[in-house]
């Protein structure tokens, strides 16, 4: 169940999360800070370097 839906449901349907349930909240929320975050520093020189040479 997605992370936004299992929370509404706490309040309004009076559901209780799991330990399971948190720590697959954690890890999509990793997941989701991984792939949003830009690139580092090392990767956008060696592009930039690559692309003018």
């Amino acid at each position: 169940m997605p992370p936004a839906t299992a929370l509404a449901g706490v309040p309004i349907l009076g559901q209780h999360l799991t330990p399971a349930a948190i720590v697959g909240f954690a890890l999509a929320a990793i997941g989701v800070a991984l792939v949003t975050r830009g690139p580092r520093e090392s990767v956008r020189e060696h592009l930039d370097s690559s692309a003018s040479g």
